[in-house]
Parts: structure tokens; C-alpha cells; sequence
């Protein structure tokens, strides 16, 4: 990480890559918690598992927490993997900044009334 600082309450110029199901590349939480990322990019490339609670986002924000992304560039790559995500009461604040979600094709699943497949 040359170039970047990370403390309790922000972080700049980190860079981070996943190809991990499941995975968010930075997670905010905890009531009243502030949180401000700067000049990062989060590139993620496995599926999520769940769109209403975020599990797979490129940034995700919940417990009445605030996460601010400044000049950020996020690009996820995968099903049900949003490039970010507010839940649980969570603020998300964009700003300058370039969020891609690309992503993919669902898995082939046959349901029959009978339960074969």
C-alpha cells in the first residue's frame, strides 16, 4: 500500500482486490460510526449472496453507520454483487467517484413441482 494511509475513521490510496464469494471490499457498522474512503479503488470479482443485506458489495454500510467515498472507483464482477450498498438504517455518501457493477449469469437451476430436477 505505498502511498496510503489508514486510520480509525478514513483511509486513502488503498487499493483492494478480491475474487472471494461473499466478500465486501470495505464494511461499515456501529451506530453513529463515520467512516470516509479517498482516492481508492475496490475491484472484486466473486458473487454475493444476499442483495437486501449487501454480503458481496464493493462497499457496504449498516447499523446506522456513514460511510463517505471520495474519488473512488469500484467494479465488481459476480451475481447478486452491487458495487455498493446501504442497509440496516446505514448512509451512504458518494461523491466523484465511478461505481460498476458488471454482474454475471445466474447459475442453471430446474425446479419441478415434484422436486426432480
Amino acid at each position: 500500500m505505498y502511498g496510503a494511509a489508514v486510520r480509525n475513521d478514513s483511509a486513502s490510496g488503498i487499493r483492494i482486490s478480491s475474487a472471494l464469494d461473499k466478500f465486501n471490499g470495505i464494511y461499515v457498522t456501529g451506530k453513529d460510526s463515520h467512516f470516509t474512503l479517498t482516492d481508492a479503488q475496490i475491484s472484486l470479482s466473486g458473487n454475493g449472496s444476499d442483495d437486501m443485506s449487501g454480503i458481496g458489495a464493493g462497499a457496504l454500510v449498516g447499523g446506522q453507520a456513514t460511510l463517505t467515498l471520495r474519488h473512488v472507483r469500484i467494479t465488481t464482477h459476480g451475481v447478486i454483487a452491487s458495487a455498493a450498498s446501504a442497509t440496516a438504517g446505514g448512509t451512504l455518501k458518494v461523491y466523484d467517484s465511478l461505481l460498476i457493477a458488471h454482474g454475471a449469469s445466474l447459475p442453471k437451476v430446474i425446479r419441478t413441482g415434484s422436486g426432480r430436477a
